[in-house]
C-alpha cells in the first residue's frame, strides 16, 4: 500500500514513539479500514464461509475502547464509494479475492490454510455497517468518507478537528497531514511517527550519514513538493507504475530535473510535471 519505498527513505525522518504519551488529551482520526482488515484476518472462516462480521466488529470495538481507556480519543474514517483514479488498482484487488474464492469454495482443497482464507476476505459495506453499528450504540464517533478515508482524514486534520492520524498508508504523507503514527502497536503503543515540521526545518537535521542519503538531501533542497513529485514517477495506488521506473529511477528522475532546473522547481508542479516526464521517457522509452 502507499508509495514505494517511501517510508523507508524517509526512515531518519520516522521517530519511534509512542502514541498513547504523545496524543493524550489528544483526538486522532484513524483509518477505519486499516482496522477492518487486521481484524478480518481473525474472522476469515466466519467471513468467507458464513458473511458473519460480528466478531469482527465486537474486535473492533473493544480496541476503539482500549484506546480511549489510554486516554486518547478516536475518530474512526471509513472508505465510502470506490475511488475513480483507483479504479485499476481496486479491480486487481478485486480480481485476486474473486480467484481466492473460488478456489477455496469450488476447488479441491477442502482445507485451506489461513493463509487462503484471508486472501479470500472480502470488506464491503456489510463488515463497514456491523462496524459502525456498535460504535453508534457505544458512543463512538465515526465518519463514512464519500471515497476513500485519506482524503477525508487530512481534510479534519487540516481544520484541526483532528490532532494526528493513524494508519499504514505513506500516501497520507503526500496528502501533506501535518502528524502520522504508522505502524502502531496498539497494545503497547509502540509507533513510527511522522512529523511533517521536521521534514520542512532541515536546518536542524543532525549532521550524520544517515540523514545524509540523495533522498534527503534532495528534500532539503527542493521541500516537500519533491515527495509528491516522487510519488508521481514511483507509483502510488492512484496512478499505475511506469514500466522501468522502480524507486531508484524515480528518484534519479526527480534529481535530474532538480539538477537542470533548479531547486524550486517542485514548488510549482504544474511546471515540475512536464520536465519530470521528459526524464522518465528516458528510464522508460516506448516501444
Amino acid at each position: 500500500m502507499g508509495v514505494p519505498k517511501l517510508l523507508q527513505y524517509l526512515g531518519p525522518l520516522l521517530r519511534t514513539t509512542n502514541l498513547y504519551g504523545a496524543a493524550e488529551g489528544k483526538r486522532i482520526g484513524v483509518d477505519g479500514h486499516v482496522w477492518l482488515h487486521q481484524f478480518a484476518y481473525h474472522w476469515a472462516e466466519d467471513i468467507v464461509y458464513h458473511k458473519n462480521y460480528e466478531p469482527l466488529a465486537r474486535e473492533f470495538l473493544q480496541q476503539a475502547q482500549y484506546v480511549l481507556g489510554q486516554g486518547v480519543e478516536v475518530f474512526f474514517v471509513f472508505d465510502g464509494a470506490p475511488t475513480p483514479a483507483k479504479r485499476c488498482t481496486d479491480q486487481e484487488r478485486q480480481r485476486r479475492r474473486a480467484v481466492a474464492l473460488a478456489n477455496i469454495m469450488h476447488g479441491s482443497n477442502t482445507d485451506p490454510s489461513a493463509a487462503a482464507l484471508r486472501a479470500a476476505v472480502s470488506l464491503g459495506w456489510p463488515a463497514v455497517q456491523a462496524t459502525i453499528s456498535v460504535l453508534r450504540k457505544h458512543g463512538i464517533p465515526y465518519l463514512v468518507a464519500p471515497y476513500e478515508a485519506d482524503s477525508q482524514l487530512a481534510l479534519l486534520a487540516k481544520a484541526g478537528h483532528v490532532w494526528a492520524v493513524a494508519t499504514v498508508d505513506s500516501d497520507f504523507i503526500i496528502h501533506g497531514i501535518q502528524r502520522i503514527f504508522f505502524r502502531v502497536s496498539w497494545g503497547s503503543g509502540r509507533a513510527a511517527f511522522w512529523d511533517r515540521s521536521l521534514a520542512e526545518n532541515w536546518q536542524g537535521w543532525p549532521n550524520e550519514d544517515a540523514w545524509k542519503t540523495d533522498f534527503l538531501t534532495i528534500l532539503a533542497s527542493c521541500g516537500c513538493g519533491f515527495l509528491t513529485a516522487y510519488t508521481l514517477a514511483a507509483g502510488c495506488d492512484y496512478n499505475t507504475k511506469i514500466t522501468n521506473v522502480g524507486p531508484a529511477g524515480a528518484m534519479r528522475a526527480c534529481k535530474a530535473v532538480m539538477v537542470v532546473q533548479g531547486e524550486s522547481v517542485f514548488a510549482d508542479l504544474n511546471v515540475a510535471v512536464p520536465f519530470l516526464a521528459d526524464e522518465l521517457k528516458l528510464l522508460s522509452p516506448s516501444k
